[in-house]
């Protein structure tokens, strides 16, 4: 191998842990930031979309403060298709918490809602 191949090879692997490294420190910070002013609440699913190559997106509503808001969250299509026979699981409520200074800012459990199917209202 050549001196040129070497530096491209660690130049590549230093992009890599650069770009992990910067995902790392912006979902800490973001953890940080709702954890310093936390308040739990409700979310309702709403439905599902289709998402970029196949996959799938849940979507959620909140209220906070007689303000309501939407999100959404990238899923497993297995939760999906587990969805798709109990009317794409709308009206299921689960909890997240949000950060009461900034309530877009939020934190949930996907593990627990999307394997264990751990709703308030589980069917």
């Amino acid at each position: 191998m050549g001196k040129k191949e070497n530096l491209v090879r660690i130049g590549f692997w230093l992009l890599v842990i650069g770009i992990f490294g910067y995902v790392t420190i912006v979902n800490i910070d973001r953890e940080k930031q709702v954890l310093s002013s936390p308040e739990k609440v409700i979310a309702t699913i709403s439905g599902f979309e289709n998402g970029v190559r196949g996959s799938s997106r849940v979507n959620f509503t909140y209220s906070y403060k007689d303000s309501l808001y939407k999100s959404w969250s990238r899923t497993s299509l297995s939760f999906a298709g587990w969805c798709k026979k109990r009317n794409d699981c709308k009206g299921l409520m689960f909890e997240i918490t949000i950060n009461k200074n900034n309530p877009k800012q939020l934190l949930v459990d996907w593990d627990n809602i999307f394997e264990n199917k751990n709703f308030i209202n589980n069917p």
